[in-house]
């Protein structure tokens, strides 16, 4: 009570000031005085009134939406949420973000507890994530857009965009409702899927494929394959894990060769284990100059731009390469030596 009754009679004395002589009069000889009267004073006003609104408790106007499973929301610096219902990951950007009923300050990535209420503090973006659907309060007005739904892929995660793209334009689901299981490896039958997925997105501009209700599930995607002629013949093991030669192979029949474009000059030879004549040499280079692949930073087990032809990918890659192939401007130019 007492800070609020201040705030109002500072900002009284201000209203209530007397008036400064006419700016150029005889009374006001100098160039400040007028800049007082014309701008910092009216400035000075509003700075009080704000701070007289929020002492007397005013608060931004709330709302209340439904997130569904992998959307979500940003608030800036100042705005609130509760969660009322579901499940909510919160993601901090910069600054940090207040629990009020606890009266911690949070930073990192944190699930959103319910009835909790959350405000964003100074210099602060935080993302709200939905992994399944939820009920929610808050600060107005919110953006909203698409997330990612799955637990195990952070915003912080290095894959984060491209598997939320990949997930939304319907080629890639997770291993369940909320896992994607980024470092897991790809079967066949899975690799088989996405580039059945990614030709008939291309060809008739949505996927309708979806698992066979007979049979091995992968079933419908192999059948399709073989009939687009992304398969020349059945896969000896859909099961196994695939190597990251027989994934290029696969992809590259996924689209058109017109797709392809170079944007990088990649010499025959230069990708460290990959030699002119080897199996799959010929989509591999295509792809690297294309700007869809670029290999490995080096390492203790790779040289800088090395392949492995041999060695299995990750999903988390998978999701990378197929944004790449259907984004142009998401591939990359560089050079090897």
């Amino acid at each position: 009570m007492r800070r609020r009754l201040l705030c109002f009679l500072l900002a009284a004395a201000l209203l209530c000031a007397p008036v400064l002589a006419a700016p150029g009069g005889a009374g006001d000889p100098l160039i400040t005085r007028s800049y007082i009267a014309d701008s910092f004073l009216p400035r000075l006003r509003q700075a009080f009134e704000s701070l007289i609104r929020n002492a007397l408790g005013a608060q931004p106007g709330m709302v209340v939406l439904t997130l569904g499973a992998g959307q979500s929301l940003k608030l800036t610096e100042g705005q609130q949420l509760s969660l009322m219902s579901g499940a909510l990951r919160l993601s901090v950007n910069g600054g940090e973000l207040a629990d009020v009923a606890a009266g911690t300050a949070l930073s990192g990535t944190v699930d959103a507890e319910i009835g909790r209420r959350y405000i964003a503090c100074e210099r602060a973006t935080v993302w709200a994530d939905a992994s399944e659907e939820a009920l929610v309060k808050v600060s107005f007005p919110v953006e909203v857009g698409d997330g990612c739904p799955f637990q195990d892929v952070q915003r912080t995660d290095w894959f984060y965009a491209d598997v939320s793209q990949a997930y939304r334009r319907g080629l890639v689901n997770g291993m369940s409702a909320h896992s994607y299981a980024p470092t897991g490896t790809l079967t066949g039958a899975q690799c088989v899927k996405l580039a059945a997925c990614m030709h008939q997105l291309w060809k008739e501009g949505s996927v309708s494929l979806s698992n066979s209700s007979a049979g091995p599930w992968y079933r419908s995607y192999v059948d399709y394959a073989l009939r687009e002629g992304i398969l020349s013949r059945e896969l000896a093991d859909y099961d196994a894990v695939i190597a990251r030669t027989d994934y290029v192979l696969l992809f590259y029949q996924a689209l058109p060769a017109t797709a392809y474009t170079a944007v990088n000059s990649i010499p025959d030879g230069a990708i460290p284990d990959v030699a002119p004549g080897d199996r799959g040499a010929a989509e591999i280079y295509t792809f690297y100059r294309a700007g869809i692949l670029t290999g490995y930073a080096a390492d203790a087990r790779h040289a800088a731009n090395a392949f492995d032809p041999e060695g299995s990918i990750s999903r988390a890659e998978v999701a990378t390469i197929m944004n790449r192939m259907f984004e142009p401007e998401a591939r990359k130019q560089f050079s090897i030596g």
